[in-house]
C-alpha cells in the first residue's frame, strides 16, 4: 500500500546482515498484499467555516440554550481523525526499491436529534471518500529482512526506514441538514452537499517491522498536496498496515 494507503514495502534481502538481531539470509517473496487503516487530519478550513455560520443561527434560535451544539464531522476529525480502510499490492524490484498500487474507502454519519418540551433540534450529516493511487518507496539502507528470531529486539533492529511519494485520485461526497421547530411551525431548516473529484501528490516516510518470513508492520505518515482546493483537502495522513509477502 502506497503512503495514501500507508503501508511499505517489507521483502528478505538477497543478503544477511551480519550481527546480533539483525536480518537472516533473504528470500524470493518479490510480491505482496497489504492491509491497513488509515487516519487523516484534512484541513476542511472552508468546510469549518461554512458549519460555524450556519449553525450559528438555530444555536441563536435557541434562546434558552437547552441544546448542545451538534456533533459535525469537524468534530470526528479533531477527536480520532477521518478513517478508512485501505488495501493493495506491489512488488519488489530490487534491494532499495518497491512500488505499490491500492485503493481505500470510508463512509459515516453523524446525527444529533435533541428535544425539550415543543422546540426540536434535528441535524445529520453523512460522508464518503473512495480512492485509488500508486506509490514508490526508496529503501536508503536496504528493504529489511526477516528478523533473526521472534523476539521484539530483533524485529526492531531488523527494521528499516524508507522514504515514499506517489499520486492519487479520488472522489469525496458529503451532504448535511438540520431543522430548528418550536411544535409544528419550522424555525429554521437549512441543506448542503458537496461532491468533489481530488487528484493529490502524498510524500512521506514511514519504517518496516518485519513479523515473520510472509509478514510485516507498515507505519507510514504522509502530507498529501492537492491540486484542487488545497486550503480543504490538503492534510496529513497516518496508516498502520500489515504486508503479505509472497
Amino acid at each position: 500500500m502506497g503512503s495514501a494507503a500507508g503501508t511499505a514495502g517489507v521483502e528478505r534481502g538477497d543478503a544477511g546482515v551480519d550481527g546480533a538481531g539483525a536480518e537472516v539470509e533473504g528470500t524470493s517473496k518479490i510480491r505482496h498484499f497489504d492491509f491497513g487503516i488509515r487516519t487523516s487530519y484534512t484541513k476542511l478550513s472552508s468546510t469549518e467555516q461554512k458549519l460555524d455560520r450556519r449553525l450559528d443561527i438555530p444555536m441563536r434560535a435557541d434562546a434558552l440554550g437547552v441544546f448542545d451544539r451538534p456533533t459535525t464531522p469537524i468534530d470526528r476529525k479533531s477527536k480520532m481523525g477521518l478513517n478508512t480502510l485501505c488495501a493493495g499490492f506491489g512488488r519488489k524490484e530490487n534491494e532499495y526499491f518497491v512500488w505499490n498500487a491500492y485503493g481505500g474507502l470510508g463512509v459515516g454519519v453523524d446525527r444529533t436529534h435533541q428535544r425539550f418540551l415543543a422546540a426540536k433540534l434535528d441535524v445529520n450529516f453523512d460522508y464518503g471518500t473512495y480512492y485509488a493511487g500508486m506509490s514508490a518507496e526508496l529503501y536508503p539502507w536496504r528493504v529489511p529482512g526477516e528478523a533473526k528470531s521472534s523476539a521484539w529486539v530483533d524485529r526492531l533492529r531488523a527494521s528499516r526506514p524508507f522514504l515514499t511519494a506517489g499520486f492519487e485520485t479520488g472522489f469525496v461526497r458529503g451532504g448535511g441538514e438540520g431543522k430548528y421547530s418550536i411544535g409544528p411551525r419550522t424555525v429554521y431548516k437549512d441543506s448542503d452537499r458537496v461532491e468533489d473529484w481530488l487528484f493529490s501528490w502524498p510524500v512521506g516516510a514511514g519504517w518496516s517491522i518485519p513479523l515473520s518470513e510472509t509478514w510485516s508492520v507498515q507505519l507510514v505518515g504522509d502530507y498529501r498536496l492537492h491540486a484542487y482546493r488545497p486550503e480543504e483537502y490538503n492534510g496529513w495522513n497516518f496508516t498502520t498496515g500489515l504486508r503479505y509477502r509472497f
